[in-house]
């Protein structure tokens, strides 16, 4: 296209300068003409004046006249006609560029022959490559029909069977649809004379049956493609049935949850704090009903460690002592179990 673009730009040049030229002449033409009819009125408006100031001169009174306008013409015929002319060449101009915007009108029908033609042409000069050029969604099967290749074609239902042009050869097959071509090596050679080919009432899809010349050409591929979708199925029944199962334990896991959940007691009420902690490792003092409290003995962390005795403010008792101060005795046996010659706690 750049070589036939270069060829004719010269001429197209020249063309180019001759309208442009043209078209400069025409402007300076208008402009005369539009010069001298501009003088025109300008010579009548000067005259009338003139006459205007006569008149005056005479006494004579003339009111100013301011209907006229100067973009007015005269009321005749050729003027008329010639503003017509005019409105009818900008109506022209609007059609065509709405023409033109407007989408082509095809002939598929003929788009289809030139090209069958071009494409069987090709095909005895000996130019067979593959190609899909529609995009077309095809699939070769060998296993539902003995001894024969099905190949099935997607093309849309009610597309017009006149737009679909089919050549079998015994390797290859040329199918022209809608002026695509697509082009296919068979994976066996097959009976071209004996080959049928139909479309589909319910799909519309293309479906070619041929039959194979030997009919056990590609069985040991076939058998292993056969096995192999056998064995993608179980995999793929195997790895539903491993989803219902992890769906069937999270359920009972579920279940099992909320069940122990509606069984747990509910924990309320007051806590004792009472044993918790024990005196020896930094707990509280209780006091007796006197008021009196107990001195806890608290080591200090250091190199030099040493026993000191904390008074600790006194703490309202948690509960109520036992009778005959057997609480007092449980405390005091708790401080006489402490042993000096253990480490000082971390806390």
């Amino acid at each position: 296209m750049r070589i036939v673009a270069a060829q004719h730009f010269p001429r197209l040049e020249a063309e180019l300068k001759e309208k442009a030229i043209a078209c400069k002449e025409k402007k300076a033409r208008e402009a005369i003409v539009k010069r001298e009819a501009a003088l025109e009125k300008a010579a009548k408006r000067e005259a009338k004046l003139q006459a205007k100031l006569e008149l005056e001169k005479e006494g004579v009174v003339i009111e100013d006249d301011d209907s006229e306008s100067e973009d007015e013409t005269e009321h005749t015929p050729e003027n008329r006609v010639e503003m017509y002319k005019e409105i009818a060449e900008e109506k022209a101009e609007k059609e065509a560029r709405e023409k033109e915007r407007e989408p082509k009108k095809r002939d598929y029908e003929l788009e289809q022959l030139a090209a069958i033609e071009r494409t069987r042409k090709n095909e005895e000069e000996g130019k067979i490559r593959q190609c899909n050029e529609g995009k077309w969604v095809f699939n070769f099967d060998e296993t539902s029909k003995k001894a024969h290749v099905i190949l099935d074609i997607s093309i849309p239902k009610f597309l017009d069977s006149s737009l679909v042009d089919v050549d079998i050869h015994p390797n290859y097959v040329s199918v022209v649809i809608k002026s695509k071509v697509l082009r296919l090596n068979l994976p066996a050679e097959v009976d071209s004379s004996n080959s049928t080919a139909a479309r589909s009432k319910t799909t519309g899809h293309l479906v070619l049956s041929m039959p194979k010349i030997h009919p056990d050409e590609n069985s040991l591929s076939m058998r292993v493609n056969a096995r192999d979708k056998i064995k993608a199925q179980e995999e793929k029944k195997k790895n539903e049935e491993l989803k219902m199962k992890q769906r069937d334990l999270q359920k009972i896991s579920g279940q099992m949850q909320a069940e122990a959940f509606k069984a747990r007691k509910p924990t309320g009420g007051s806590v004792k704090l009472k044993g918790l902690v024990p005196v020896r490792k930094g707990g509280i003092a209780s006091t007796d009903q006197s008021g009196s409290m107990k001195v806890v003995s608290s080591k200090v962390l250091s190199s030099n460690t040493s026993t000191s005795s904390a008074v600790l403010p006194p703490v309202p008792p948690t509960s109520v002592p036992k009778e005959g101060g057997a609480q007092d005795h449980e405390e005091e046996g708790e401080e006489e179990d402490i042993d000096e010659n253990e480490p000082p706690p971390l806390f």
